[in-house]
């Protein structure tokens, strides 16, 4: 096992809730397909033999372990003996998915850039009519207006979807769904537009190989943990339950 190298972007880990930290430990430890990833140690480690899925606390160890070292290429973990940092891996998916940011934005912003980066190529991918079930007033163009210029309920509402397929697909026997009970009455009709274009997300998270296929879905998920537990988000708190 890499060392794992102290990061205070992943403190958040330790406020999670268990069903939280399933939905992250599921992303590095199965494929789209529900099978375990080849690259990944976590499901062989001590605490997850003994603890999953339902006392993941003690396993916020072995996550940070397990997503530094999947940021990092896996020769040169093996010679510096431990993996990169996740603000190192959020500027790489960044990189990757061409979101356009400043280096100086503290890495929760960041995230939140990222997070607009992703429901505006959802948005992009979906047709007029798929718009309208969000809202009658909005065309695509305005719609993404919308988006770049606030963090407002709809664009967190895709994020929700997105990430609560995600973890239906990753997770073992497919039956979670990522914070719980996440998709409220109001979001529940939205999910047919996005569900209609969600095959682009998972072709994002296939561009750069397998590693790519946790870092992207990983950062993207525990982004919008970290919204929902600043509390700082009054939208947040219209689309959840």
């Amino acid at each position: 096992m890499t060392k794992i190298i102290q990061d205070p972007d992943l403190l958040i880990l330790n406020e999670c809730s268990n069903e939280q930290l399933k939905s992250l430990v599921d992303i590095l430890v199965f494929d789209k397909d529900g099978k375990k990833r080849i690259a990944e140690s976590l499901s062989t480690t001590k605490h997850f033999i003994e603890h999953y899925p339902k006392f993941l606390k003690v396993l916020v160890p072995d996550i940070i372990n397990e997503i530094q070292r999947f940021g990092g290429n896996t020769i040169i973990n093996t010679f510096r003996g431990h993996g990169v940092a996740y603000r190192e891996i959020l500027e790489d998916v960044c990189d990757k998915l061409k979101v356009n940011y400043n280096k100086k934005l503290s890495t929760p912003l960041l995230e939140g850039e990222l997070l607009r980066k992703v429901a505006v190529t959802v948005v992009e991918k979906m047709t007029d009519e798929d718009v309208k079930q969000f809202d009658a007033n909005l065309d695509k163009k305005r719609f993404i207006d919308a988006i770049m210029s606030n963090n407002g309920p709809a664009m967190l509402a895709i994020i929700a979807i997105v990430i609560s397929q995600i973890t239906k697909q990753t997770a073992e026997k497919g039956t979670i769904v990522v914070l719980g009970n996440i998709l409220s009455t109001k979001v529940t009709t939205l999910v047919v537009p996005v569900l209609n274009v969600l095959s682009v997300a998972w072709t994002i998270f296939d561009i750069a190989g397998a590693a790519y296929r946790v870092t992207v879905p990983f950062t993207i998920t525990l982004a919008f943990i970290r919204r929902q537990l600043s509390g700082q988000n009054e939208e947040l708190k219209e689309i959840l339950v």
